[in-house]
């Protein structure tokens, strides 16, 4: 996989806050691209993202590590994607947090998108693949069960392309920009 792969849509709406990609617990077998090429993808499109550099494992440090970035970028306002795993560890701190929106990637297809109390939150459903996961996650999701950590779906990862989530996430995007443009 790789930027040739990825065809360009134009005119597109473009958000004016950057988006936040906040990655879930690591390991020496899952470290790189947390979200794959989503970030890449959306900045060819003229979004501006970040994914946040975190520690690996240890939940007191990212939290420290969060709660310290949300205090120094307070001059701005930021779109937050997480997926369900990483929402429910930090889910005090982003809901006391000034962000415009949070997107909360899940593959959880019994997840209803009211289930949010917050309301600028959005549940962006990411179908699940019929495609094995490849050895790396399985021996991330095997390191993370000898640490009792629960692990994130590989396919809320977005590690593998998939032409139709990427659409769809750059759609999801496009919505997000005409809430912020329109409010």
């Amino acid at each position: 996989m790789d930027m040739k792969n990825l065809d360009l849509r134009p005119n597109c709406l473009i958000t004016p806050s950057e988006l936040i990609f906040v990655p879930g617990p690591r390991s020496l077998f899952f470290y790189k691209n947390p979200f794959g090429l989503l970030p890449e993808f959306l900045y060819e499109h003229g979004y501006r993202t970040q994914v946040l550099s975190l520690p690996f494992r240890n939940h007191t440090l990212r939290m420290y590590a969060l709660k310290n970035w949300l205090n120094t970028h307070t001059e701005h306002t930021y779109h937050f994607i997480v997926d369900q795993i990483t929402y429910q560890e930090f889910e005090p701190l982003l809901n006391q947090a000034q962000i415009l929106t949070l997107t909360i990637l899940t593959d959880d297809q019994e997840v209803d998108a009211k289930s949010s109390e917050n309301q600028k939150s959005f549940i962006f459903k990411v179908p699940r693949s019929r495609s094995t996961k490849p050895l790396y996650y399985k021996l991330h999701e095997l390191f993370n069960l000898a640490y009792h950590t629960k692990t994130s779906s590989f396919d809320t990862t977005f590690s593998t392309f998939n032409r139709t989530n990427y659409d769809r996430f750059l759609d999801h995007c496009v919505k997000l920009a005409e809430n912020e443009l329109y409010a």
